[in-house]
């Protein structure tokens, strides 16, 4: 009999540490789970506010090609017309295209607030998807190049142009093209590109226009600038709807 009763003790204290093995083994695991839910969540979160800040970045990068396409559309029409009276000093345009060519060399300025916090935060690495991953890691380079190749313009503009567009009499007159086609469409958190997107540009008379073969130079340069944005930028298009498809899948959260 007290063989019997050690053995039943002996049992009910291994049956109640085994309970108790597991009652701890249980709270860990109900915990991790816990921790991985809220981690789940949180990647969620914001990834659905990346994917709206890519539909946005798309919406400017549009803007922007609009704008080039604006730009290289009146530079082409001018240099035909200077072409055509080589010797003359100043040849006479349309006020709205000396300023589109002179005066407006737009920069990309896209936001990346959301992308940079989920990478600085670590969470990138728990986006299941490989092709996200990646893509959002690599997304600030391909903005780069395209930018600074729009600098490039904007220096040759500046550095080549400005300085004879100032001996021209009709700089008041451009001016006045500007000051109107700016204020086409003010709302607030629209890039000018987005606001001067549908505007149609005012013209009033013809201006001076600058011409020789160091002007006639400087606009082929530019438009060589131009062209190797473009090339940088529609690419990205597709890119960025191929991203913003992969996050919204990605994010429950996005897809409500």
């Amino acid at each position: 009999m007290p063989e019997t009763r050690r053995t039943r003790s002996t049992m009910s204290l291994a049956l109640e540490g085994l309970v108790i093995l597991v009652s701890i083994l249980a709270a860990f695991f109900l915990e991790g789970w816990r921790n991985d839910r809220e981690l789940a969540s949180e990647v969620s979160l914001e990834l659905a506010s990346v994917g709206l800040e890519l539909e946005r970045n798309r919406d400017i990068v549009l803007a922007e090609l609009s704008a080039i396409d604006r730009i290289v559309s009146a530079t082409d029409s001018i240099l035909l017309v200077l072409d055509d009276d080589p010797d003359a000093d100043f040849v006479p345009v349309a006020d709205s295209l000396a300023w589109l060519v002179a005066m407006w060399v737009p920069t990309l300025d896209p936001s990346f607030g959301a992308v940079e916090a989920l990478i600085s935060s670590g969470r990138l690495a728990q986006v299941g998807d490989a092709e996200l991953r990646l893509g959002l890691a690599g997304l600030g380079d391909l903005y780069i190049d395209a930018a600074q190749e729009q600098v490039q313009a904007l220096s040759v503009t500046a550095q080549l142009l400005w300085p004879r567009l100032v001996a021209s009499p009709d700089v008041g007159a451009i001016r006045r093209v500007s000051r109107e086609f700016v204020s086409i469409r003010q709302e607030a958190g629209l890039s000018p590109q987005e606001q001067m997107a549908d505007g149609r540009m005012p013209s009033y008379q013809e201006v001076a226009f600058p011409n020789g073969p160091e002007v006639r130079g400087t606009l082929n340069l530019k438009l060589m600038w131009l062209h190797a944005a473009t090339a940088e930028l529609r690419p990205l298009l597709p890119h960025l709807e191929r991203l913003i498809t992969l996050a919204a899948f990605e994010s429950p959260v996005a897809q409500r």
